[in-house]
């Protein structure tokens, strides 16, 4: 399987022009030269010179590769299902839909119905998750007034709670994902980049004014695109094997 693309493939699909831009200048490339370019290069390419967001986006929109689409999205899923569980003990529903994601010889109702089981776990995780930040904001006004007094410990203790309810809501969100792309791939993998809940986590310790969260925040998310642009590597180089792969091991800072 290669996963190759040319730039005048990628110029028919309409990329957006800022990431056409970085890719044009990448390869040394004019517009007019690229537009007619069918010289065949390695998905790699683009995920080295634009990230790991654009390269999705190649493999979905341009390659069309819907089977690695979707194990690449089981497996940012599944990397954090633990916590889901860990949550939820008794609902296996985003771990059927990781399953069903990565079958291939899944059925269309096989797929409605993990996407079905799963969208009900991520609408509860929502409840969770909107719970968790109500509980932040709490902390967050307990916290300034507590810091008068010189003892904010239950207030920060609060916000332990609201970032642990807050991870459970993460990885249903990843794992819906999953599920989605057990019922459409291609865009089941631009959720797994977009990574929303992420951002949102990130702001909430902002807005905790918590300079040492944010900070940590920030190391995650940064740790979690490396760890998701590794594992993209694989699948370009060795193709549906690399889902029996371990994921790369990530370098110590």
């Amino acid at each position: 399987m290669k996963l190759t693309t040319t730039m005048k493939d990628i110029r028919a699909a309409d990329p957006c022009e800022d990431g056409w831009e970085k890719l044009l200048e990448h390869m040394g490339k004019t517009r007019t030269d690229a537009k007619h370019d069918e010289t065949e290069f390695s998905l790699a390419v683009v995920l080295e010179s634009n990230g790991i967001g654009d390269a999705l986006w190649v493999l979905d929109n341009v390659l069309q590769n819907r089977r690695i689409c979707s194990l690449f999205a089981a497996d940012c899923a599944e990397s954090v299902l633990h916590i889901f569980e860990a949550a939820y003990p008794n609902d296996d529903r985003p771990r059927k839909a990781i399953a069903v994601a990565r079958n291939p010889n899944a059925t269309s109702e096989d797929r409605e119905a993990a996407w079905g089981g799963t969208r009900a776990a991520w609408t509860a995780a929502r409840t969770a998750w909107t719970a968790a930040r109500t509980a932040w904001a709490a902390a967050r006004d307990a916290a300034r007034a507590a810091r008068a007094a010189w003892d904010a410990r239950a207030a920060w203790a609060a916000g332990d709670a609201a970032r642990t309810a807050w991870a459970a809501a993460r990885s249903a969100r990843a794992a819906g994902d999953a599920a989605w792309a057990a019922r459409a791939a291609p865009r089941a993998a631009w959720a797994a980049r977009d990574a929303r809940a992420a951002w949102a986590a990130r702001d909430a310790a902002r807005g905790a004014g918590d300079a040492a969260g944010d900070a940590a925040w920030d190391a995650a998310w940064d740790a979690a695109r490396v760890a998701q642009s590794k594992r993209l590597a694989q699948y370009i180089e060795h193709g549906e094997a690399a889902a029996k792969m371990p994921w790369p091991e990530m370098e110590e800072a």
